[in-house]
């Protein structure tokens, strides 16, 4: 095997700190993943399909064939919903397909080790049944003695010495007591063998699983059109694959697969290989299906005993266990016992039946006796409803009583014991079927192949066909131009329950820098999210949320976005954005698609100044399609000094409004007020002993009932902001960013 290591080849390249800024996959895990364009366009049913869609989104693809083979079978899908939720309906029946191919590649030791005990296994059931089972049974010591007996009847005394000697050799070695260590090891390893031989078991039946489904998948896409679902069409059409399934079900029974519940699995595993393939496992299969016998008809005595509604259930962890709802038996309680023996027999009596547990009837026979109206037969047959001590490890959830009782507990070991020899028994057969596989591997991944693209193509088509009413979405076309008409972000366009604001955008080797201006909160840094992503979602084949969608591939995408520092690195905030945009000017090519949102913030305005219109100069001779948001109305120059660069601004509503005013008010009194009052006030009162002159302060009564009405006014004209996040052309009304940023 010869291993080289390249770059990405027919792909965009998005580093880390790009993808995390434009939210793109979220956090690791899926059911927390809510508010990422991996959530919003999610619509795979497998996991491989699932995979496939994130690696798409960090790692775009940039070849047009396979975008524009990506786009006809969606659109078809699109077109034809019926085929699609058809074909969604059997991929999601397909199991892990990554999984259980890992499997057949390569059979590890512990599988050959496995394969081996499988085999043996008739052999350990035999000595276990026949005459040989008493040896374990006898001390060694007589053991030596019986064949030293049995040796001397057959051989000569010559012969006798040795066998003498022979038979304490190996009962030294077979006998003798086993330290902790060695019978902890040696258990651990017998449940690592066995836990392997059900493991292989699950996959094959899984393999067995995926096989049946071949078919009715290549019937669904029997109407498909376009190239790529006739291209996965003549692949589920193999005859090998009908090949493969009649050689596993030359093993396996034919209804065998993946049921849903821990039982119905268990059964399927105990009993997927035919009948007579081998005799000893049809005999342990019948002898755990007369342990789960024994177990029902155990439930059901207890049930008649206790004259309950008991019923066997079954989960993995606890294996088989009984049920009873909480109306019919009520749980046994310490709380509230004193309470009812002072209420029944009086303060001065003791316990007459200490043994016996109290329960949530309590409270009800303290409230009968204080209403007079309890007797001596309520609290016999209260006392019947009580479960029983028999049923042990007693839990209780959401109105069902969960238990067991010291015998179901023997019976579930007898069971397990059973289910192990089985799954030990049957590995033999499975490991030799698993080795037939092994020369038609190469079906087996064109089959993980054609599933996985094919359910990331459903996916795509999903998003479009589940959008909301009047949520337009288009088919992109791609040139040397990146032109949206009415785009729309797309997550808020799949969270939000009404229409996003729509924008524009456009961006040419004659417009290839766009300079955004805006005040803080105007949506600058949510646009150049949209243009990002709107950009990858063309690119892996998908339709977008706008109304027309014009699309130049790009080799690189670069994100500048948001102030922090790197302790990592010992890096301040300052050398981190110096860092990033040094990267963005040395790696950016004409093809490449830049966002820079609200650079320089840590420095000076000077020097932010400086900066943003150093590298906007840089970007706009390189020709980069650029986009640079920035609440300095200042840049807005640059347009005068390069003719590819177009300034834009989100638009805000300032104006004057009646709204209420909370406060002692805003008051202006005219110069030199001479106003007397007949008697001091309190603010005169306060001066008293100041140096200013107090004469100015005096006020008269009609002024300041005026005033103080004035002051007291419930509304007041006061500027009111309203942001639109629209954006449109030019600069913009003045020293609107100076203001509210």
């Amino acid at each position: 095997m010869k291993v080289n290591f390249s770059s990405a080849n027919q792909s965009t390249i998005l580093d880390a700190p790009s993808a995390l800024r434009l939210n793109l996959v979220g956090p690791r895990q899926r059911f927390q993943d809510k508010t990422s364009l991996y959530a919003a366009i999610n619509h795979t049913c497998t996991l491989s399909g699932a995979r496939r869609l994130r690696a798409s989104l960090l790692e775009p693809p940039n070849d047009l064939n396979t975008i524009s083979s990506r786009q006809a079978a969606v659109a078809e899908l699109v077109s034809k919903p019926q085929l699609l939720f058809e074909t969604q309906a059997f991929l999601s029946k397909f199991p892990p397909i990554d999984s259980l191919l890992s499997m057949c590649v390569k059979l590890s030791d512990s599988q050959q080790r496995s394969v081996t005990i499988g085999s043996a296994a008739d052999t350990r059931s035999r000595e276990r049944d026949g005459i040989d089972m008493d040896i374990n049974l006898t001390p060694s010591s007589e053991i030596q003695s019986n064949e030293a007996t049995t040796a001397s009847h057959r051989c000569s005394s010559s012969n006798i010495q040795k066998t003498i000697q022979v038979g304490q050799t190996e009962n030294s070695s077979v006998n003798r007591w086993k330290t902790p260590n060695e019978t902890s090891m040696s258990s651990s390893g017998s449940r690592l063998i066995e836990r392997d031989a059900e493991i292989r078991l699950s996959k094959l039946i899984g393999i067995k699983h995926m096989l049946d489904l071949v078919k009715p998948l290549h019937d669904a896409l029997r109407g498909s059109t376009s190239a790529p679902l006739k291209t996965y069409k003549e692949i589920l059409s193999n005859n090998g694959y009908n090949d493969l399934l009649e050689k596993l079900t030359s093993v396996l029974r034919k209804d065998v697969c993946i049921s849903k519940g821990a039982l119905q699995m268990r059964v399927q595993k105990c009993f997927a290989i035919k009948t007579g393939k081998n005799i000893l496992l049809d005999l342990t299969r019948r002898a755990y299906a007369e342990q789960v016998e024994d177990i029902s008809r155990l439930v059901n005595s207890l049930g008649k005993e206790y004259n309950l509604p008991l019923r066997v259930a079954y989960n993995k962890a606890r294996g088989f266990f009984i049920q009873v709802t909480d109306n019919s038996v009520e749980l046994p309680k310490k709380a509230h016992r004193k309470f009812m023996l002072k209420n029944y027999y009086g303060s001065e009596c003791e316990d007459p039946d200490p043994d016996y547990s109290n329960s949530e009837m309590v409270s009800d026979i303290a409230g009968r006796v204080s209403q007079n109206s309890f007797d001596s037969n309520t609290f016999q047959s209260m006392r019947k409803r009580v479960l029983p001590k028999v049923f042990i490890k007693v839990q209780k959830f959401r109105g069902i009583i969960n238990c067991t009782t010291s015998e179901l507990i023997k019976l579930n070991e007898r069971v397990k014991g059973s289910l192990n020899e089985v799954y030990l028994i049957a590995d033999s057969i499975v490991c030799n079927l698993i080795r037939e596989l092994h020369p038609e591997m190469s079906l087996f991944y064109r089959l993980s192949e054609t599933v996985t693209e094919l359910d990331l193509i459903c996916s795509l088509a999903k998003v479009v066909v589940g959008a909301r009413p009047g949520h337009v979405f288009v088919k992109p076309v791609f040139g040397d131009t990146l032109a949206i008409q009415s785009g729309r972000h797309p997550i808020m366009d799949a969270l939000s329950d009404i229409m996003p604001v729509s924008n524009h955008t456009f961006a040419s080797n004659c417009q290839s820098c766009t300079i955004i201006l805006g005040p803080s909160m105007s949506g600058k840094s949510t646009y150049l999210c949209q243009v990002a992503q709107i950009q990858i979602m063309a690119q892996i084949g998908s339709f977008v949320p706008a109304k027309f969608a014009a699309i130049r591939l790009a080799d690189k995408i670069f994100v500048r976005m948001g102030s922090r520092d790197d302790m990592f690195t010992n890096a301040s905030t300052f050398m981190l954005e110096m860092r990033e945009v040094g990267h963005i000017i040395r790696s950016a090519t004409e093809t490449s698609l830049v966002l820079i949102d609200d650079f320089g913030l840590c420095t000076t305005d000077e020097d932010c100044f400086a900066l943003s219109c150093a590298v906007c100069d840089h970007l706009s001779q390189t020709r980069t399609f650029t986009f640079f948001a920035t609440a300095d109305e200042a840049l807005g120059q640059l347009r005068f000094q390069h003719d590819n660069i177009e300034i834009c601004h989100f638009s805000v509503d300032i104006g004057g409004e009646k709204r209420p005013y909370k406060g002692l008010g805003s008051l202006v009194l005219p110069q030199r007020a001479r106003i007397t009052h007949p008697s001091p006030t309190n603010l005169q009162s306060s001066f008293a002993n100041s140096s200013f002159d107090q004469s100015h302060l005096n006020i008269s009564a009609d002024s300041c009932s005026a005033l103080s009405t004035q002051s007291n006014a419930s509304y007041q004209s006061v500027p009111h902001v309203r942001y639109t996040y629209k954006l449109k052309k030019g600069v913009g009304p003045r020293s609107t960013c100076s203001k509210f940023c």
